[in-house]
């Protein structure tokens, strides 16, 4: 398939954005774990949720092939940072639900 042909293009954005989403929610289950074992504060928590979120932003970004030097800009890397950050929160807040009807 030619990398430049539109359907590629589109397919390598939609694998980015499905990626982005699976990753913001896996992390929710990783750090859960990090700050069950390390016995986080609320603070520290929010830090490493920001910490994981840069992590699967930037490790999309390098595999479906966003990440080139003309593609690092304050607004994508923000786009990415957001999208995981708001995937992970929207999984914490069901499985706080989840949790409290237990």
């Amino acid at each position: 398939m030619d990398p430049q042909a539109p359907t590629f293009i589109a397919a390598v954005q939609i694998a980015g954005i499905v990626l982005t989403l699976i990753g913001g929610v896996g992390s929710v289950w990783l750090i859960d774990w990090i700050t069950t074992q390390v016995k986080l504060n609320v603070r520290m928590t929010q830090v490493v949720t920001a910490a994981v979120a840069i992590l699967i932003a930037v490790s999309t970004a390098l595999v479906t092939g966003l990440l080139t030097p003309e593609s690092v800009t304050v607004i994508n890397i923000s786009a990415l940072f957001a999208t995981v950050f708001a995937a992970s929160q929207a999984e914490y807040q069901r499985l706080k639900r989840a949790r409290e009807k237990e």
